[in-house]
């Protein structure tokens, strides 16, 4: 894998991630709780420059994608309760089902898009 490749990776989740928070902010907006779009965003962005696979990539792609959704979702929606990031990270089984759901889903297209693809020169079947 290419320096240049790791780069545009990185750029890509940077930026995949900025439109996950501002999609996360729009939907809370429109009364829709999804806790990780910020990570679907970043897992998205960081697809089109996975040219190779890499499961480092892919495994870590995972885990920023779960980062981003749960800190994303904290700052917008903290717990009534105590608003400090300790405490919602030690209660975040209480979100509701589909928030827990959508975190899952996350880390998984995180893991799927992170890892790459290895492109083949044939796009068909054999002849």
């Amino acid at each position: 894998m290419s320096p240049n490749e790791n780069r545009n990776r990185a750029l890509g989740a940077v930026l995949g991630a900025v439109v996950g928070v501002v999609g996360h902010w729009a939907m809370l907006r429109a009364g829709y709780h999804m806790a990780g779009v910020a990570g679907i965003g970043l897992a998205l962005g960081v697809s089109p420059a996975a040219r190779t696979p890499s499961l480092p990539w892919g495994l870590s792609t995972a885990l920023l994608a779960l980062a981003a959704s749960l800190l994303t979702d904290w700052w917008f929606r903290p717990f009534l309760v105590d608003g400090s990031l300790r405490y919602y990270l030690a209660h975040v089984g209480e979100l509701a089902p589909r928030s827990l759901a959508s975190l899952v889903v996350a880390a998984g297209l995180g893991f799927w898009f992170g890892r790459g693809r290895r492109r083949g020169a044939t796009t068909g079947p054999p002849a």
